[in-house]
């Protein structure tokens, strides 16, 4: 048997154990930076109101410093590939109650693992916002087709076109409006 030998990009990983915050908890914040890239995962994390934040953030940082350290990796060509939360051991307290009684106080903890891969640097767009964006750019030119440039369809949503990103509207703008050379 032959066994084929395929170039893999380096992964890099690092996980925390036993952390004293809910594997839901947890798990809410660690959904929101899951194959995103180290710059943008770290400035996610820098505004999220929640306590889980901080840890995952350092977490996050020593995971892209084994990379460069130990593969000599660059930090930003990091994205996390995958990132997992399993539940802990629960820690059990007992509260002093009235008349003699206890009351049982459960205290989660979580195991959170983070794997990250480098990448090439390469100009990406994505299958569903390039069809999304074409899409739109079908549907304004129909507008314009059938009530003509100065009156404003009301049956195109306004709403859509606050949810375009800047930089993508701008290279579908010069695949529609490719640049003329003489």
């Amino acid at each position: 048997m032959n066994q084929r030998k395929e170039k893999l990009s380096p992964t890099v990983q690092a996980s925390l154990k036993s952390l004293n915050i809910s594997f839901h908890k947890a798990r809410k914040v660690i959904n929101q930076i899951r194959g995103c890239s180290y710059e943008k995962a770290l400035m996610i994390l820098e505004f999220m109101p929640y306590r889980a934040c901080k840890p995952i953030t350092q977490l996050i940082s020593s995971a892209a410093a084994n990379a460069s350290n130990n593969l000599g990796l660059k930090k930003d060509t990091l994205f996390i590939s995958q990132a997992k939360v399993d539940q802990g051991i629960t820690i059990k307290r007992f509260q002093p109650r009235a008349q003699g009684r206890a009351y049982p106080i459960r205290k989660s903890t979580c195991h959170i693992t983070i794997i990250m891969n480098s990448k090439n640097k390469k100009i990406e767009v994505n299958l569903l916002n390039f069809f999304y964006f074409l899409f739109l750019e079908f549907m304004i030119q129909r507008n314009k087709k059938n009530h003509g440039t100065k009156n404003k369809s009301t049956w195109f949503p306004s709403w859509l076109y606050a949810t375009t990103s800047f930089s993508l509207v701008c290279k579908i703008k010069l695949l529609f409006n490719p640049i003329r050379r003489r």
